[in-house]
């Protein structure tokens, strides 16, 4: 019994005064640090949503906007519309566990105990770009409840026209900060959508205001307007000021080229393809892959061709993953003039689009300008201004939100459709439906998002 007491007695004296002889930093991994400055998180963010927007948010909406069309595997059934929960959760979870949870905690530390405005600014303007995209495939969103951590596991859901209101406010607030002091942590060499130019943040955060009220254009007229203050006050004037993030060979590949790379499973769309060909569209080349023969053919909707036109601009290793373009900024103003009953500078604003969508390619033809990037006042249209902004926003997952809102061009419903009508939204992700008690139960896909109805 001595012997078995010495042992508790060992024991007791072992865990009651490991405080005093263990290190209170042994567990801590160096590798995996809990807290991190605003420079080390800027790069990962920025190129998570780079990331995303060449992969799933790209990919999926180029096959409901016929720019590609799904040939095997999990893209057929997503050409058809069979597009569920289980195809949305990565993307979903990337971008809340990971960017805006990450953009919300460079926010928090840029305001906190090393005040660096400028660098909040710049968070709040990249928040309110995802965070508009995430509204735009999903509609109702959690956001004033979320990235709360434990405090709040099932997050309420905002409105949709809550959600733009905070965008805006977002985008105020980061223009504020933008336009004051650097403080304590000023933006460099981290930042690989400008490399710290401010000016360009600027132009950049002005821009996204323009494309948030020309979203809102069909529920108010005044925000065509708005759209225009916007983009007099300083939008992006020059390619030199898109907003893009280059990729590289090796580890860090274009996620365009990864995928096609891996899987493969889409070719060109045939709508998009014989749209091209019809206007003779210099792109065209850069754009697509020849087949057998020399000539160009698209997959159509719903119909698959393993043999249609492969990738070619989107299908390179080092491209770089362009967000918000000048030439995009141009056809806002193009749009907002034309509704705002302004057509001369509508046809100037979509000439100088179509010339930067041209310059963006590397591509010039004198016949195609004469038709396209010569526009008047008199010969200018809606049509002409959304379907060249169409060819232009390849690739860019907001050509899927310019379709819904225009219904420009006029693509047809795949064959052998799973729903009666192109999906006008997305799913909500399975993981809300399991895990967030406040989840509003999914919608159907061919529902309205806020701004559409």
């Amino acid at each position: 019994m001595k012997k078995i007491y010495i042992v508790f007695f060992s024991l007791a004296l072992i865990f009651t005064s490991c405080d005093s002889w263990i290190d209170e930093e042994v567990n801590i991994d160096p590798n995996n640090p809990i807290d991190v400055q605003l420079n080390q998180m800027l790069t990962s963010t920025q190129a998570a949503y780079a990331y995303l927007s060449g992969g799933d948010l790209g990919r999926y909406n180029s096959l409901f906007t016929q720019h590609h069309a799904g040939v095997e595997r999990q893209h057929a059934g997503i050409d058809t519309y069979g597009f569920t929960e289980s195809d949305v959760n990565n993307s979903y979870g990337t971008l809340y566990s990971g960017v805006m949870q990450d953009l919300s905690v460079m926010i928090d530390k840029a305001g906190g105990e090393n005040p660096s405005p400028q660098y909040r600014g710049l968070a709040k303007t990249m928040m309110a770009m995802v965070l508009m995209q995430v509204t735009d495939l999903f509609n109702d969103m959690p956001y004033s409840q979320a990235f709360q951590g434990n405090a709040n596991l099932s997050p309420a859901y905002d409105t949709q026209e809550s959600i733009y209101n905070s965008v805006q406010t977002l985008l105020s607030d980061g223009l504020a900060d933008l336009q004051g002091d650097a403080g304590t942590f000023s933006i460099g060499s981290e930042d690989i959508f400008y490399g710290g130019n401010i000016d360009n943040w600027i132009a950049l955060n002005r821009t996204l205001k323009a494309r948030a009220y020309v979203h809102l254009g069909a529920r108010n007229s005044a925000n065509y307007q708005n759209a225009l203050d916007e983009i007099d006050a300083g939008g992006i004037t020059s390619g030199a000021q898109n907003a893009s993030v280059s990729f590289s060979s090796g580890a860090n590949q274009n996620p365009w080229f990864q995928f096609m790379d891996q899987r493969g499973d889409i070719r060109m769309g045939a709508f998009f393809i014989d749209f091209m060909v019809a206007e003779g569209d210099p792109r065209l080349p850069v754009i697509a892959d020849t087949i057998v023969g020399g000539t160009y053919a698209g997959s159509p909707a719903g119909t698959p061709d393993l043999f249609a036109s492969s990738l070619l601009y989107l299908n390179n290793e080092t491209r770089a993953q362009t967000l918000v373009s000048y030439a995009e900024a141009k056809f806002i103003e193009a749009e907002a003039a034309f509704q705002t009953g302004d057509p001369q500078r509508a046809a100037d604003a979509h000439n100088a689009a179509v010339l930067a969508s041209l310059a963006d390619y590397g591509v010039s033809d004198a016949a195609f300008e004469a038709a396209h990037a010569a526009q008047t006042s008199g010969s200018i249209t809606l049509e002409e201004i959304m379907s060249q902004k169409y060819v232009a926003m390849y690739g860019n997952p907001e050509s899927y939100t310019d379709w819904r809102r225009t219904g420009i061009p006029a693509l047809q419903v795949a064959a052998n459709a799973q729903v009666p009508s192109i999906p006008t939204r997305w799913p909500y992700p399975q993981d809300e439906r399991l895990y967030n008690t406040s989840y509003p139960g999914n919608a159907q896909l061919t529902e309205k998002v806020w701004w559409d109805q």
